[in-house]
C-alpha cells in the first residue's frame, strides 16, 4: 500500500493524507501532517518510497490503529 500511496500522491500533504485514511480512517491533524511532512522533505525516487513505507507501518503500530481494529 506504501508503495502505491507514494507513486499516485502528487504531493507529500496528498500521501500522508491517504495514508490516514488507508490506516486509520481518519485525515491527520495539522501536527501530525506536519510532522509527517517534514520527515518526507524533498524525497524523490526509492527513498521516498521507502519514508512512506516507515509512515505507514508507523500508523499501523499505533495505539489508535489497535484500538480502532
Amino acid at each position: 500500500a506504501s508503495t502505491r500511496i507514494a507513486a499516485l500522491a502528487p504531493t507529500n500533504e496528498k500521501a500522508i493524507e491517504t495514508a490516514y485514511l488507508a490506516t486509520l480512517t481518519r485525515r491527520p491533524t495539522p501536527a501530525e501532517a506536519a510532522h509527517f511532512a517534514k520527515r518526507l522533505g524533498d524525497a524523490k525516487g526509492p527513498y521516498r518510497n521507502n519514508l512512506m513505507e516507515d509512515i505507514v507501518w508507523t500508523l499501523l503500530n499505533s495505539t489508535e490503529f489497535s484500538w480502532n481494529h
